[in-house]
């Protein structure tokens, strides 16, 4: 009869051991499974921020085209020819600058008329 209560005693602690493992496992497979339900939730977020930025782009393409700007196209056609692409586009003009610039909407330089700004009033 001592043998069986040591032997049911043994399986007892292996028992209790193996549970404490799957305890474990079981906490670490709750916060991997609170990961993929946050990533979601991540990328949502992300999207709508995302889709406002188009929404805000578009809104910025209807504003320049119902004043009169290019009409679409691709890069190349969406700037007049005397205005330089970008650097770092294809196509790009590098050190092209001057008269045909569409800056038109900023205010005047300081002097005005390319007269040189003194520093000293």
């Amino acid at each position: 009869m001592h043998e069986t209560e040591e032997w049911y005693g043994a399986k007892f602690a292996d028992l209790t051991d193996s549970a404490a493992r799957n305890a474990e496992a079981l906490r670490q497979a709750r916060r991997e499974a609170n990961g993929y339900r946050r990533q979601p939730q991540a990328l949502g977020g992300e999207m709508e921020a995302l889709r406002g930025t188009k929404e805000s782009l578009e809104r910025q393409v209807r504003e320049l085209e119902g004043r009169g700007g290019p009409a679409g196209g691709g890069p190349a056609e969406s700037r007049g020819a005397d205005v330089p692409a970008p650097a770092g586009l294809p196509g790009a003009a590098q050190g092209q600058a001057g008269p045909g610039r569409r800056d038109h909407h900023l205010p005047p330089a300081p002097g005005g008329r390319g007269e040189p700004v003194s520093p000293h009033p």
